[in-house]
C-alpha cells in the first residue's frame, strides 16, 4: 500500500520564463551545442520541478514506490530492507532521504551532471516533514552539506550518466525508477541505458518509469 504521505494531486505552477516551444528547441539543440547542463538549467530548460518542496518530492517518490510496495507486500517481503536506484534525480537528492525513511538500505542516484541542490536546509526541512508524517527519516538537524546528507541516508550520487550505470554491480537493486527522464536520453544512448538498467536490477526487482 502507498505510504499516503501526500496527495497525488499536487499543484505545480510553472516558474520558468521560457515558453514550451523554446524549451523543446533548446532540448533538441542540447545534444550538439557546447552548453553545460548547469547553464540550460539556469535558463529553465532542464528545470525538473520544485523538488525543494517536501510535498512535491514525496508525491513523486510515492507515485513510483507504491507499485514496488504493493508487489513486495504480495510476495510477503513487506518491511524488508531494499536497495534502490533513481535515474535522473535532477535538481534534488531528496529521494535518498525519502527512500531511507521508507526502509531503503542504499539509494543510488544517477544523472548526467551535478545538478542537485546543495542547500542543506532543504534536506533538513524534508527530514522534519517526513518525521511529522510518521516516517522515520534520519536526524538531519546537524547536517550542513550534501555529503553529510548522503552519508546518513545511505545515498550515492553519480553524475556521469551511462558511464556511471556501467560501474554499478549487476543484480544489485530491488527497485529502479525514473520520473519524466527517459524521453530526455540521447537516442544514441537509450538502448544501452535500458540494457544497463536491466543488468543492475535483481531478477525479482521492480521498475517504474513515467515518460512525459
Amino acid at each position: 500500500p502507498s505510504s499516503g504521505v501526500v496527495s497525488n494531486r499536487v499543484s505545480m505552477p510553472s516558474r520558468s520564463l521560457v515558453k514550451w516551444w523554446a524549451k523543446l528547441a533548446a532540448k533538441s539543440a542540447a545534444g550538439v551545442l557546447p552548453v553545460s547542463p548547469q547553464m540550460w538549467k539556469r535558463i529553465g530548460v532542464f528545470d525538473h520541478g520544485p523538488m525543494e518542496s517536501p510535498e512535491y518530492a514525496c508525491s513523486v517518490f510515492e507515485k513510483h514506490f507504491q507499485h514496488f510496495e504493493r508487489i513486495r507486500t504480495a510476495r510477503g517481503l513487506a518491511n524488508r530492507e531494499f536497495q534502490c536506484l533513481e535515474l535522473g534525480p535532477g535538481s534534488s537528492l531528496a529521494s535518498c532521504v525519502i527512500a531511507k525513511a521508507c526502509g531503503a538500505k542504499k539509494c543510488v542516484m544517477v544523472d548526467i551532471a551535478d545538478l542537485a541542490l546543495v542547500d542543506a536546509s532543504v534536506y533538513r526541512g524534508l527530514g522534519r516533514y517526513l518525521n511529522q508524517h510518521e516516517l522515520p527519516a534520519p536526524n538531519l538537524e546537524d547536517v550542513d552539506n550534501v555529503q553529510a546528507v548522503l552519508k546518513l541516508c545511505g545515498g550515492l550520487y553519480m553524475t556521469a550518466g551511462l558511464e556511471s550505470l556501467e560501474k554499478l554491480p549487476a543484480k544489485s537493486f530491488d527497485f529502479i525508477w525514473s520520473h519524466t527522464v527517459l524521453q530526455h536520453i540521447d537516442r544514441t544512448e537509450l538502448v544501452e541505458t535500458l540494457k544497463e538498467l536491466r543488468r543492475v536490477i535483481r531478477p525479482d526487482g521492480i521498475a517504474s518509469h513515467e515518460v512525459d
